[in-house]
């Protein structure tokens, strides 16, 4: 399956993750802030980041347990289709991770703005990442991929 829009796969997600907080940045340097507790604030950020980085990591060790690839760029490098650990509750957990981390840090900015680029973030990685990870997975695993589909959401 080759992609049918330039975009697709184009930016690898954790180069997505990092220019959507610097956007995050600007727009807390230049945008009024929410005016949250600064404690409050930090307890949240430490919260979110903490099970960002708890998430990734389980679902590292799924993919390296089950020796296949955890490189987003090349979906039809997988071996297997990882159901298991955190699989078992999201489809893309470790892009569920990422966006906590973006909420953590949109919050530790104190910014509605910020926080705003979140849905963008979601769309972008559904219409030009997940959609053809799920294309590629479809064509490779078939009724198992469908029947996992089925049953486990594409985020939470």
């Amino acid at each position: 399956m080759s992609p049918q829009h330039r975009l697709d796969l184009k930016i690898p997600p954790l180069v997505l993750v990092m220019i959507t907080a610097v956007l995050m940045f600007i727009a807390a340097q230049n945008l009024p802030d929410l005016s949250l507790n600064s404690s409050l604030r930090l307890l949240i950020f430490v919260l979110l980041l903490g099970l960002s980085l708890l998430i990734m990591a389980a679902a590292a060790a799924s993919f390296r347990q089950a020796k296949t690839t955890l490189d987003p760029r090349y979906p039809e490098k997988s071996q297997q289709l990882v159901q298991s650990g955190v699989f078992a509750y999201s489809r893309n957990p470790i892009y569920v991770a990422m966006l906590l981390a973006l909420i953590a840090w949109g919050i530790l900015l104190d910014n509605g703005f910020s926080l705003a680029l979140c849905p963008l973030f979601i769309f972008y990685m559904n219409r030009f990442q997940i959609q053809i990870e799920e294309a590629h997975l479809a064509d490779k695993f078939g009724p198992s991929f469908t029947s996992y589909c089925n049953t486990v959401r594409r985020w939470i």
